[in-house]
C-alpha cells in the first residue's frame, strides 16, 4: 500500500487521483481479510471435533494481510469449540518457528 500511494504521488500530483489510488488499495486490502476469514470459516467446518491435523504452510495473522482474526482452518476450528491440534510441517527453519510461534499464541498444542 505504501508503493502505491508513493508510486500514485510521483505520477500525479492531483490529490484527488491519489486518494483514488490509495482507497483502491484499500478495498483490496479489506477484501482480502474477508476472503481469507471465510477460508478459515469454510476449513474449520471441515475438521472433526477432535483430532490432529498437519500444516505445511503458515496461514496466520503474520503469513496474511496482518489481521488477528484471519486464521487458517485450524485456527477457526479452535475458535468454534473443537479440540485440534496442529503439527507444522515447514520446509525451512523460520516458517516454522512462525507457525508454531502463531499457534501457541492462541494456545493451540
Amino acid at each position: 500500500m505504501r508503493q502505491c500511494f508513493q508510486r500514485a504521488s510521483a505520477e500525479t500530483s492531483e490529490v484527488k487521483e491519489i486518494k483514488s489510488a490509495w482507497s483502491l488499495k484499500l478495498c483490496h486490502f479489506h477484501e482480502d481479510i474477508e476472503s481469507n476469514r471465510a477460508l478459515g470459516r469454510f476449513g474449520g467446518e471441515l475438521l472433526p471435533q477432535q483430532g490432529t491435523v498437519l500444516t505445511h504452510c503458515n496461514a496466520g495473522a503474520l503469513a496474511t494481510a496482518g489481521d488477528y482474526e484471519q486464521r487458517s482452518g485450524s485456527f477457526a476450528a479452535r475458535a468454534m469449540g473443537k479440540r485440534i491440534a496442529v503439527i507444522a510441517d515447514e520446509t525451512g527453519r523460520l516458517p516454522a518457528l512462525v507457525t508454531a510461534w502463531e499457534l501457541s499464541q492462541d494456545e493451540i498444542p
